[in-house]
């Protein structure tokens, strides 16, 4: 009866979900998952078409022993290639990485406040723009290598378009504060998980694609089509998404207004104010002699007024109202509420719209006016009521350590699978497929489960996520057999929420106007971090390359228990402050 009886209760809770207010402007989420699928659709095969260039260009062994690198039953001599390629490889990557980096680091200094004034859809298109150009350069250079001897550093200066337009860091300012811009504190955290959902979509698709239509196909056809989705993404932006600032001002302005018109209704009008401010007593002339002249003279002049010593306004006159003997003028509060409710009803919708504009004073700042980057500061370390500002460095950090890890992972993974299992192509593929498919199950149940149903905290739910990837970095650095790699997957089921959960939490503790300059600061650090991240895990990797590769792993681990601390420490000032964050992190 009781199972019964929690099961209705659970339904009842998803049921009471209003998804259609979810689901407001689905138009960013389209081109976040356009631009993942054709990041894994091309990233792997990309990366393996430079480790045989560089077998065939740097180092001149014959083609068809540079075939035979992502072979898993390769003879010793070929996996002795393998391993004496990778050091020069691993260099190549960690200046691709660098390079993505240099013009967004800049870029982030600048782009949360410019957004803040000017808007989001501007800097989805440049992104965009940026990611498409850099797809088509790869598939060219990769197609003119099969005519021509082509060194494979061209393929990092490919990374050139997309890294001067802003790369990663505008694109993900610029979706952040539009799903910000039209979502409010109680839907944010669904349509931030379902994006996440998206993100992972993409991931797993492109990543379980990428091998078939590269066995189809071959590398250059396989990043063209890269390169196509990503325009087609870019045209969705330009043609059809519109520009959220504007509705995310106007529906302050209307927030504003009501709160307004509701606080002159609650004002309590007390008895002090219902007291007499005037009392006037007009003599009516005597109307009822039409012939008399001098009467018809008098009427047209203004009547004389007795008027009471009393705290007094003009009084009315005859011409207003003939009748009247005593009036008595309605009292401040009163006619300021009738004022009010007047002004309001008959407020045009293009005051409104004028209203919602930004100063133009604001407006006159360009790009890379230094204004932005004092906005930017001065808004990340203004004092805030209930050591808000503390949360949101806590939750910054975090969330930068995270993206840390990240970059330097992602600069080496793939050289340590090929290294320690000898994966090929398919083989790491699926890998990635089952690495992204995992988390994603993951993050759908731990948010409408654990989140609607039992209601637990958006920091409770970023403690989970931290801990899980402590869990799968250790499982990885343990690995001996392939096996291993998949469960450290399962041990990082619920490490997917994490991100989703601290974007809620500076989301929710953030006026909207500050939300673009708070993002900013996290993705200039997040543009900063593979400067030092690059280099880090890449110095590691090779330095422990002939005894133990997987060492990176057990520094990813550390980093994420720094996080998880810092997570505590965001649990902790909750707790200290209850009343305040009951709602704001509930």
């Amino acid at each position: 009866m009781v199972e019964k009886v929690a099961h209705t209760f659970s339904l009842q809770r998803l049921r009471t979900v209003q998804w259609n207010r979810i689901f407001h402007m689905f138009y960013i989420e389209p081109v976040v998952f356009m631009l993942l699928f054709s990041l894994t659709l091309s990233n792997t095969i990309m990366r393996n078409q430079v480790i045989y260039q560089t077998c065939t260009v740097i180092f001149h062994y014959n083609v068809s022993d540079c075939k035979l690198l992502d072979d898993k039953n390769a003879s010793t001599e070929i996996k002795a290639i393998e391993t004496e390629l990778q050091p020069y490889v691993a260099n190549l990557f960690l200046s691709r990485t660098l390079l993505e980096s240099i013009v967004p680091a800049f870029c982030g200094l600048f782009i949360g406040s410019w957004s803040d004034h000017y808007g989001r859809k501007p800097l989805l298109i440049v992104s965009m723009i940026g990611f498409a150009a850099s797809f088509l350069v790869t598939a060219a250079i990769c197609e003119l290598s099969s005519y021509y001897v082509i060194n494979p550093w061209w393929y990092i200066a490919a990374a050139v378009p997309h890294s001067m337009l802003g790369g990663n860091c505008v694109f993900s300012v610029a979706a952040l504060c539009f799903i910000s811009d039209i979502t409010d504190t109680k839907t944010r955290p669904y349509r931030m998980i379902f994006m996440e959902s998206l993100f992972f979509i993409g991931l797993t698709s492109g990543s379980l694609l990428s091998s078939f239509v590269y066995a189809a196909t071959n590398a250059s056809i396989t990043i063209g089509i890269s390169g196509c989705i990503t325009t087609v993404g870019t045209l969705f932006v330009i043609f059809v998404v519109p520009e959220s600032l504007h509705i995310r001002l106007e529906q302050e302005a209307k927030e504003a207004s009501e709160a307004a018109a509701k606080k002159e209704k609650e004002m309590p009008i007390t008895g002090a104010d219902l007291q007499l401010d005037c009392v006037s007593i007009d003599c009516p002339p005597n109307l009822m002699n039409d012939t008399d002249d001098e009467d018809a003279a008098s009427m047209k002049k203004k009547p004389h007024v007795d008027v009471l010593p009393t705290p007094a306004t003009p009084a009315m006159t005859i011409d207003e109202d003939l009748l009247a003997k005593y009036v008595e003028r309605l009292p401040p509060k009163v006619l300021a509420q009738a004022r009010a409710q007047e002004k309001a009803m008959s407020q045009s919708p293009s005051q409104t719209q004028t209203q919602c504009k930004p100063n133009p004073d604001e407006k006159r700042a360009g790009l890379f006016s230094f204004k932005h980057i004092r906005d930017m500061v001065n808004t990340c370390i203004k004092p805030r009521e209930n050591h808000a500002r503390a949360i949101i460095w806590l939750v910054t950090c975090a969330m930068c350590l995270s993206i840390f890890v990240f970059d330097g992972v992602m600069t080496v993974m793939y050289l340590f699978v090929r290294e320690k299992f000898h994966w090929s192509v398919r083989d790491y593929t699926f890998y990635e497929t089952v690495a992204h498919l995992v988390p994603m199950i993951g993050a759908l149940i731990g948010f409408l489960i654990l989140r609607k149903v039992f209601r637990v905290s958006v920091v409770t739910l970023g403690l989970l996520a931290f801990f899980s990837e402590i869990l799968n970095h250790l499982a990885r650095g343990l690995s001996t057999q392939p096996w291993h790699m998949y469960l450290s997957v399962v041990l990082g089921f619920f490490r997917s929420i994490g991100g989703p959960m601290c974007r809620t939490i500076v989301s929710n503790i953030v006026p909207a106007s500050d939300l673009g300059k708070i993002f900013s600061i996290k993705n200039v650090l997040q543009s900063f971090a593979p400067f030092v991240a690059a280099p880090l895990y890449t110095l590691i990797y090779k330095s422990t390359l002939s005894y133990y590769p997987g060492l990176f792993n057990f520094v990813s681990a550390a980093l994420y228990v720094v996080a998880f601390v810092f997570m505590c420490c965001v649990l902790r000032i909750k707790f200290m402050h209850k009343q305040y964050y009951a709602k704001v992190l509930k």
